[in-house]
């Protein structure tokens, strides 16, 4: 079960809905790689192939370096002993670099200040 949390700016009025953590589907790693980037599916296509374990799917909230908020799609699993880690990128510009989300980031629009805040659950 995963977490719906608000980003809310009360200046400019933008606000999204994003869902981080991991839902019932993403027990089936096929139907989830449609979120990561196709180079990445085919990583994780070919890892499963390869008898990849102990595969986990999640979604944290990030912040781009462009200043995008968004819930990155988050995968790891082991394969030969080994730990790999495939993500998803920026919806905005799609790069891969961005950080956790923390409570008091800016506004993607208008800079501000705003609010992430925890409302609901999700599966």
């Amino acid at each position: 079960m995963g977490t719906l949390f608000t980003v809310k700016c009360e200046k400019c009025g933008c606000c999204r809905e994003l869902f981080a953590g991991g839902g019932r589907n993403d027990c089936i790693p096929l139907k989830f790689m449609k979120e990561l980037p196709e180079n990445e599916q085919k990583a994780l296509d070919k890892a499963i192939t390869d008898g990849a374990k102990q595969i986990s799917i999640n979604r944290i909230i990030s912040v781009c370096g462009c200043g995008e908020i968004y819930a990155r799609p988050l995968v790891k699993y082991i394969l030969n002993g080994k730990e790999y880690e495939l993500s998803g990128n920026c919806p905005k510009c799609s790069s891969k670099k961005s950080r956790t989300a923390e409570n008091n980031e800016y506004c993607p629009e208008c800079k501000n200040r705003i609010t992430i805040k925890k409302s609901g659950l999700w599966d």
